[in-house]
């Protein structure tokens, strides 16, 4: 019945000049908060949260190391120095339930956009490492900030951070030029190989009848 009433107050104003705006001199609505209450309330509604909206979520991320995450460090240690998905997605007031983060993490998984398996590097020298990471075929290109940890004993010793540039190279990189600049050359070329493939489908099944 509160909100009911919270409702009526909210759209009562405009509503009146509305019905008012339709009245003739002739023909006049009678009661008209009757006419409110009884019809326009029970088909209006409001959202009484303010909207969140993601200060940052990372098109793409990636965790690489000598041992699992759980392993090399603590909860308290990684959020502390950001490291893990969960400390990227963020609301612009720091808020945001876990299930929803949880769901965020898990549609970046299904697209190969976060790999959280902590892949393996490979030490070469002392500080010299090496490490291989596969990229999902729709990322894109641009600069991507990569973090370096030097851990030890269960903390960060040091950070050093840098920025890498993706850039598609090869076949791919220019289906995917075709693609977006270019798609009605993109689609002429994908109905020649459809008709070349078929083509020689029936060549090859018409030799083996």
């Amino acid at each position: 019945m509160q909100q009911f009433s919270l409702c009526f107050g909210k759209v009562k104003k405009d509503c009146l000049k509305f019905i008012k705006s339709q009245e003739t001199k002739a023909d006049k609505f009678k009661n008209k908060e009757k006419m409110i209450k009884s019809f326009l309330v029970p088909l209006c509604f409001w959202i009484n949260k303010k909207i969140q909206t993601l200060n940052s979520m990372p098109s793409f991320y990636s965790i690489s190391g000598t041992k699992s995450l759980k392993d090399l460090l603590p909860i308290k240690t990684q959020r502390s120095n950001e490291i893990g998905i969960s400390e990227h997605i963020n609301l612009s007031d720091g808020k945001l339930k876990k299930e929803f983060i949880d769901h965020i993490i898990s549609n970046g998984k299904a697209k190969k956009q976060y790999n959280l398996n902590n892949t393996p590097i490979t030490l070469l020298e002392n500080t010299l490492f090496s490490n291989e990471i596969d990229f999902p075929t729709n990322l894109y290109e641009g600069n991507y900030k990569v973090k370096i940890h030097l851990i030890r004993f269960e903390e960060v010793l040091a950070t050093k951070q840098d920025i890498i540039y993706v850039k598609k190279i090869g076949v791919q990189n220019w289906i995917n030029y075709l693609a977006y600049q270019e798609p009605k050359l993109y689609g002429i070329a994908c109905i020649i190989i459809a008709i070349s493939f078929g083509f020689g489908a029936s060549l090859v099944f018409r030799k083996k009848v």
